[in-house]
């Protein structure tokens, strides 16, 4: 027997011995049974279904001015932020901005902040970014996302602006994404912030065997995405999101290392569903 729950009270009515568990209840959110035994009511064994419901929001970053170039004396990077809710209901969720470097490190530009929005209105905020002369050149992605922080993304928007170095022009290409065939060295994952998959590319100096996996900010691994003896020359892995079982990984920042030889060297990556 059991205890059906109303997700509008507190207590439900008892279910008949042997009887199924009723769960009444049609609003939004959390409704909870229990009972085990026969002819008694008891809250052993409490399990929660939780509704699964993603407010449609929309979401829009975009530079100030173009290009989006920082010189390499360093400068400010202005950006401007716009989210929309087209649902029919007022929606609560938070906001917040990360700003992915060349080598992958997340940089947190905008701490979490808790909106609510009516229908149909929107928000639009001019953020700045300040961008240090020694801070590494290459080009960098920021991203605004709306959810519950920091795991749930509703909705995402990215955009990219480009750190010069010294003696570089906007229209030279970088040399700090190409590979010399004189040394072993693993990329940046591209796109990253990515969803629902990610290349990640890497470059062996000779043959031998490569281990490339996935661990997440625990240390655990949840994918072993190359495991073998490979030739020397360019290589690359596309990941899609799922642990070694099949199962679709929640978003979150995610590491890769990559292992040949003497070589490992490991990058972050953050996945937003």
């Amino acid at each position: 027997t059991g205890i059906s729950y109303n997700t509008n009270n507190d207590l439900g009515e008892q279910n008949a011995p042997g009887g199924l568990f009723a769960l009444p209840g049609t609003a939004l959110g959390a409704s909870r049974i229990g009972g085990i035994s026969q002819a008694v009511t008891d809250k052993l064994f409490i399990y929660q279904f939780q509704e699964s419901f993603v407010p449609p929001l929309e979401t829009e970053i975009t530079p100030t001015t173009l290009p989006a170039v920082i010189p390499p004396e360093g400068g400010s990077y202005f950006y401007n932020l716009r989210v929309t809710n087209i649902a029919p209901n007022p929606v609560s969720f938070d906001a917040w901005v990360y700003i992915v470097a060349p080598d992958g490190e997340i940089i947190p530009a905008l701490m979490p902040r808790a909106l609510s929005l009516e229908s149909g209105v929107t928000i639009v905020r001019t953020r700045r970014r300040d961008i240090p002369s020694n801070a590494m050149p290459g080009v960098y992605v920021a991203g605004l996302y709306v959810g519950i922080a920091p795991n749930v993304v509703f909705a995402y928007d990215t955009t990219r602006f480009t750190k010069l170095s010294v003696g570089e022009s906007f229209e030279k290409t970088s040399s700090s994404s190409i590979l010399t065939p004189f040394t072993t060295e693993l990329q940046q994952n591209y796109p990253n912030p990515f969803n629902p998959s990610t290349t990640i590319r890497y470059q062996l100096r000779e043959a031998g065997a490569v281990e490339l996996v996935v661990y997440n900010t625990l240390g655990q691994q949840v994918a072993l995405l190359v495991n073998e003896y490979q030739a020397a020359g360019a290589h690359q892995a596309v990941w899609d999101a799922r642990d070694q079982n099949g199962r679709s990984l929640p978003s979150g920042i995610y590491l890769y290392r990559l292992r040949s030889g003497e070589f490992v060297k490991s990058h972050k990556m953050l996945l937003a569903r």
